[in-house]
């Protein structure tokens, strides 16, 4: 909610519910003929005084037919442009969940406090409180919101040549995830396969292209057969949409297409299916595009998850996770799997890259080979045994 503005005895001058003081003045500008507003939210801690000083600054800028040389926007109305400019350069598609997910904090958790504030007017200590008062959600939470502030006040500092606020604003430390445990390896990721098959059947064929793949949930369930060609030994699967919580979106969540090639066990496996079923219902649920597939897809694999004892189930990203991880494993270079997944950037391919405990321990195990550490015990046993008998023979 906006800011609560209340009148003081002093004409023009209001006070904010957070104590702030804010001028408004209006007078006909000579030139023109037509009125003209200003109005500005002094810093902190003002005086009434200065407010009267700032009062007939901006009153005289009028009347003189001067205009602010630049005139800057409060937050609200900038994040509205910075969000519109992130769809101008293609960085965020209308309706994707980065979008929606960004509009909803700006909404719910900016604007109420920070929106009505000018941005060169937005302090340090603005900042600091705003991230107090959203201690009480995750630090997770807290990252998310924090970025999308800052990325629309440093994108103002560039654009109006104002210091940074941002600057030295400490948020709570999001604690890394350990993610071996979200990641299969290539014998669980068999054993899986044939549990689905046999114990899964509408989720099996879900499964398998999500392994095989990589792809995102949401552009799994948006997967139409007429969207794969499975005439070659390598299948090619066009992924250009996604669902999101208002249906099917004509395009992946990043807004660039892609192409994913699938391996010939895998083509010749959607050939059976397909062959198996009418082509409408090729890849069962996932013909229907909606994201209440996901609920039947998550119970599905907790039953497969209980019956070969693999331990907690955490979510579909394993399906990205381990083809991201048996990737860098298979000496697949990143070029590749950036195409194949959709990632930008080497960073991200990092951030969904682990190495399962046993491949660990082996890596481990080959480490003390190549230093030879046993060599070096035997070495050692070998001259202490040696001064031993020196000694004794002394």
């Amino acid at each position: 909610m906006r800011q609560k503005l209340t009148k003081t005895r002093h004409p023009g001058i209001f006070k904010r519910s957070d104590g702030r003081l804010v001028v408004r003045v209006r007078a006909i500008n000579p030139r023109t003929g037509k009125e003209s507003d200003r109005s500005k939210t002094l810093t902190r801690g003002a005086t009434i005084a200065e407010a009267k000083r700032a009062a007939l600054s901006m009153r005289e800028e009028v009347l003189n037919g001067g205009n602010l040389a630049v005139k800057i926007p409060n937050l609200r109305d900038y994040s509205k442009i910075w969000a519109s400019r992130k769809v101008a350069r293609g960085e965020w598609t209308p309706g994707a969940s980065t979008a929606r997910t960004a509009g909803s904090v700006m909404v719910s958790h900016i604007w109420p406090e920070l929106g009505d504030l000018i941005l060169d007017q937005i302090t340090r200590h603005d900042l600091i409180e705003w991230v107090d008062r959203q201690l009480t959600c995750k630090p997770s939470t807290i990252s998310n919101r924090w970025g999308i502030l800052r990325a629309i006040i440093r994108e103002g500092c560039l654009e109006y040549d104002f210091p940074d606020p941002c600057f030295a604003v400490k948020i709570p430390s999001v604690p890394r995830k350990g993610g071996a445990d979200m990641t299969l390896t290539p014998a669980q990721v068999r054993a899986v396969l044939q549990d689905a098959e046999k114990n899964e059947p509408d989720s099996y064929p879900v499964i398998l292209l999500g392994f095989a793949s990589g792809a995102r949930r949401s552009e799994l369930f948006a997967a139409q057969y007429e969207s794969f060609d499975l005439s070659g030994e390598v299948g090619i699967w066009e992924i250009d949409a996604h669902v999101t919580l208002e249906g099917l979106q004509a395009s992946t969540k990043t807004g660039h297409n892609r192409t994913a090639y699938l391996d010939p066990w895998t083509t010749e496996e959607l050939r059976r299916i397909s062959s198996d079923q009418r082509p409408s219902v090729f890849l069962n649920q996932l013909n229907r595009p909606t994201l209440s597939n996901h609920y039947h897809l998550e119970r599905a694999f907790r039953r497969i998850y209980k019956r070969l004892g693999l331990g907690e189930y955490h979510g579909t990203k394993v399906f990205r996770q381990t083809y991201i991880t048996l990737c860098n494993l298979a000496q697949i270079g990143n070029a590749h799997t950036k195409d194949q997944v959709g990632h930008s950037s080497d960073r991200m391919l990092g951030v969904y890259t682990r190495t399962p405990e046993e491949l660990r321990k082996v890596a481990a195990s080959k480490f003390g080979n190549v230093i030879q550490i046993n060599d070096f015990r035997t070495e050692r046993g070998t001259k202490r045994g040696t001064e031993s008998k020196k000694e004794v023979s002394a």
